[in-house]
């Protein structure tokens, strides 16, 4: 998982799910996004609150847990 530790706005993390033989996928699953509304286009204010899924192939070169963390803090979500 990466885990935001400092956060002005809202608490991020990004579950990493490794890919099996069935599932030749990394998946990424955002938590946290959704805690404050976004910014969206009239007509889609249902979207506002929602979490991202992003899939990667099993070849991706994934960082280790511990750069994992540090990559989450340094270059974090950017609420603005």
């Amino acid at each position: 998982m990466f885990h935001e530790i400092i956060s002005d706005k809202v608490h991020l993390d990004v579950h990493v799910v490794d890919p099996s033989k069935d599932f030749p996928f990394y998946t990424l699953v955002t938590s946290g996004m959704s805690d404050l509304p976004m910014a969206v286009p009239e007509g889609e204010e249902e979207a506002r609150y929602a979490e991202l899924c992003v899939l990667l192939p099993s070849t991706w070169q994934m960082p280790e847990t511990g750069a994992r963390l540090r990559t989450m803090t340094t270059t974090g979500p950017s609420a603005g």
